[in-house]
């Protein structure tokens, strides 16, 4: 049996939670949708931190590739020319 407001796990438990809801009061409803609304808001700011914390190791590596790829060039040996008469 799942709580009125409990995430549904499967079919079953969604088709169950639709019919709870159903019957119940539209105060229990609307504590239901407010309680939906606050998880999915963690969801998100979770998720933005997420991006945000991704977004910040991207550019760290870039920078490192870069630098990488400065000493490479400088450790290049410059072209010689060579005369052939």
């Amino acid at each position: 049996m799942v709580s009125y407001c409990e995430r549904p796990r499967d079919a079953r438990h969604v088709q169950e939670a639709f019919l709870k809801l159903y019957h119940y009061p539209i105060s229990s409803y609307l504590k239901c949708s407010q309680y939906f609304i606050r998880m999915h808001d963690e969801t998100f700011s979770e998720l933005e931190n997420a991006l945000a914390r991704l977004a910040a190791t991207v550019k760290e590596q870039a920078a490192q590739t870069q630098k990488v790829s400065a000493q490479v060039q400088a450790s290049k040996p410059a072209p010689q020319v060579v005369n052939n008469p």
